[in-house]
């Protein structure tokens, strides 16, 4: 689960934000993963349970750190670019006074 988290967000499926709303169900489902996973022995169900909510907590902090980059990135790109390279829109056309019709091609 903590690897699919990491591949996700990686892969831009999922998001930081996602992830910490998120946080409570992902947890719970992990209690109830090891609660069906295990034998009857409460302690095994706790082990397992704890080893998973760190682990994929750790993969959501991951996931916070490289949003983070990727947003610092995208400023950065942002930045170099001259303003006139940053759109993609063209250069409107001028408008002719009231009265004359402008040349077109």
């Amino acid at each position: 689960m903590p690897l699919l988290i990491v591949g996700l967000n990686v892969l831009g499926v999922l998001g930081y934000d996602r992830l910490r709303r998120w946080r409570r169900g992902i947890i719970f489902g992990q209690f109830v993963f090891a609660a069906i996973v295990t034998p009857q022995d409460p302690f095994s169900m706790l082990a397992l349970a704890a080893t998973l909510t760190v682990l994929s907590e750790g993969a959501i902090q991951v996931s916070r750190i490289g949003d983070r980059r990727k947003a610092r990135r995208a400023a950065r790109r942002a930045a170099e670019l001259p303003d006139t390279a940053a759109s993609s829109v063209p250069s409107p056309e001028p408008i002719a006074p009231a009265g004359e019709v402008s040349p077109r091609e």
